[in-house]
C-alpha cells in the first residue's frame, strides 16, 4: 500500500503600509442617495493616508445637476494626515433649490508625490427631489 504525504506550509507576513506617499478618498458620505430639495447640507467624504509617510493633502468636491452643469465646487487645503489615519472632509454648505433629478457628486484628493493616483477620486450619483 502506498501512502500519500501532503505537506502544507503557511507563510504569514506582516505587510507594512505602502512605502512612500499615498492618499485616497474612500467614500462620499453626503449627499445621501436621496436628498430633499429646498434644503441646506454640507458635502462630506472620508479620506485616508495609505502610505508609510505623513502627508499634507488637498481635497476638492464638485456636484453636477441632471444636465451635467457644474452647480457646486469647493476645496480644502493643508490637511495633515499621519500614516494609516483617516479623516472626514466637510465642505462648505450648499442649498438645493428646485433643480430636481439625478445629480453627480465627485470628491478627489491629492498630495505631492502620491504614487497611487488611482484611488484619489470617488463619484456618486444621487437624486434630488421631494421626500421619498
Amino acid at each position: 500500500m502506498k501512502a500519500i504525504i501532503c505537506a502544507v506550509a503557511f507563510i504569514v507576513a506582516v505587510v507594512p503600509a505602502f512605502a512612500g506617499v499615498d492618499v485616497s478618498v474612500d467614500t462620499i458620505l453626503r449627499p445621501y442617495s436621496h436628498t430633499v430639495w429646498f434644503g441646506w447640507f454640507s458635502p462630506m467624504a472620508r479620506a485616508r493616508c495609505r502610505g508609510a509617510d505623513s502627508v499634507v493633502m488637498s481635497a476638492w468636491f464638485t456636484m453636477f445637476n441632471k444636465h451635467d452643469s457644474l452647480m457646486y465646487r469647493d476645496s480644502l487645503t493643508t490637511i495633515l494626515l499621519a500614516p494609516g489615519e483617516d479623516t472626514t472632509l466637510e465642505f462648505a454648505s450648499y442649498y438645493f433649490g428646485r433643480d430636481s433629478g439625478l445629480w453627480t457628486a465627485r470628491c478627489s484628493v491629492d498630495a505631492a508625490g502620491d504614487t497611487c493616483p488611482a484611488n484619489n477620486v470617488v463619484t456618486k450619483r444621487f437624486v434630488v427631489g421631494s421626500s421619498p
